[in-house]
């Protein structure tokens, strides 16, 4: 009787244990950690948003920070954003409640702005990528840097002066890391020369490497295309299929938009891959393998909603984004065919971060302004737009339950959307 109860017991305690665990990495995995959030296409959980939105958000906390275009994450309770402070690029960390300050760590990275990105600053643009034990970054110049979460120490740093003629493409490297089976994958060189890398998160040994043309501004994602895991990325001039293990180039498909500005991060629907660019027909291509061979086919192309920098957005067959055209508008177009349902009137701002959630599409524009729209209805229907900062925001916002964190030129913000 009595190893008959000891045997309960034990059995309940590995049931508690269980329980707690579960919700656990649930919650962990939900975490806005890293490049357009939990999924990488710019889908917000469900439990996050109300499904009615207040009148008005309610600001939380403000801080002021550094220059430049990278988005927030959060992990957890804490928020990271790296930006520059004269010429240093600095990692800081704030609590996600009440914005307190926790640390910060930088490196010297003096950097030249091309004449014709001015505008933009001298970044950085890439978004980190952590997790409860590592931080990865990317500078405007190329450097990778591992962060070590517990320490708050440097674990690794890569610069590639002498790999490449030039360590960044024209106007910055803009590319996002992603990480995949313990090892970080982002595209690094310069004009005409590059390649994609993937360094052990650990020790930033070199995993793989797979030459290929100069990289792009668009950020890879990791997709199952025919039953085969890719890593789909824009390059200066191609947009690639990779294999995420070894770097292996599966297929290869031209495309270039004027003055090589290539910066749509790629949207999978199905086996089917979303391309565009600016002043370039916005198509949506299908990956096929047959007797051996990948193949690339065109399944529609629609001239009428180029798009530059803004990825778009998919909800159950409607797809959403910012055309630069009218200077900048939102429209909403079908998934199979291309054609459009519908489009705002323009002068929207330059650039917008889109995003979608229950049955709303939410979009941050550069002129600071929150828009949510009914991503169902048969016309344009905006429910509510809120004026969340006075200067311009290009870079990505992050969530957080019930929650918006912004980064316009040199302030981060939190608002409440409860």
């Amino acid at each position: 009787m009595l190893s008959l109860r000891r045997f309960s017991l034990f059995l309940l305690c590995q049931i508690l244990v269980i329980w707690w665990v579960i919700p656990q990495a649930d919650s962990w995995g939900a975490d806005w950690s890293e490049w357009r959030g939990p999924t990488r296409d710019g889908q917000i959980p469900t439990d996050w948003l109300p499904e009615k939105w207040p009148i008005e958000l309610k600001p939380l906390w403000q801080v002021k920070v550094g220059i430049g275009h990278s988005s927030p994450i959060v992990v957890g309770e804490t928020v990271y954003l790296q930006s520059r402070f004269g010429e240093n690029e600095v990692l800081q960390a704030y609590s996600l409640k009440t914005g307190e300050w926790k640390w910060e760590q930088g490196y010297s990275a003096p950097y030249k702005v091309h004449p014709a990105a001015e505008g933009h600053g001298a970044g950085p643009k890439s978004t980190p990528w952590a997790d409860e034990t590592s931080i990865v970054t990317v500078g405007i110049g190329g450097n990778v840097t591992c962060w070590d979460v517990k320490s708050q120490k440097l674990r690794w740093q890569k610069d590639f002066t002498g790999s490449f003629s030039q360590t960044s493409p024209l106007y910055g490297t803009a590319a996002s890391p992603i990480v995949h089976d313990n090892a970080v994958i982002v595209s690094l060189g310069g004009h005409d020369e590059g390649a994609t890398y993937a360094f052990y998160l650990r020790s930033g040994d070199v995993k793989w490497n797979s030459l290929n043309d100069g990289p792009a501004y668009a950020s890879p994602v990791l997709a199952e295309i025919d039953g085969t895991n890719q890593l789909l990325t824009q390059t200066q001039k191609h947009l690639v299929g990779l294999s995420p293990d070894d770097g292996k180039l599966l297929w290869s498909r031209p495309f270039s938009t004027p003055y090589d500005q290539n910066s749509i991060t790629p949207i999978t629907i199905d086996n089917q891959v979303l391309l565009a660019g600016t002043r370039q027909r916005t198509s949506l291509v299908a990956i096929t393998k047959q007797a051996g061979r990948w193949h690339d086919i065109t399944k529609w192309s629609n001239e009428e909603i180029p798009l530059y920098m803004s990825t778009p957005v998919t909800y159950k067959q409607r797809l959403f984004g910012f055309s630069e055209r009218q200077k900048g508008h939102l429209f909403c177009a079908d998934v199979s065919s291309g054609n459009v349902y519908w489009s705002t009137d323009g002068r929207m701002g330059d650039n917008a971060s889109l995003f979608v959630s229950r049955d709303h599409v939410v979009m941050v524009t550069t002129d600071g302004l929150l828009h949510v729209y009914r991503a169902q209805s048969k016309n344009v229907e905006e429910l509510h737009r809120y004026q969340i900062t006075t200067q311009p925001v290009w870079a990505s916002p992050a969530f957080a339950p019930g929650m918006v964190v912004v980064k316009d030129v040199d302030t981060l913000s939190a608002w409440s959307i409860e």
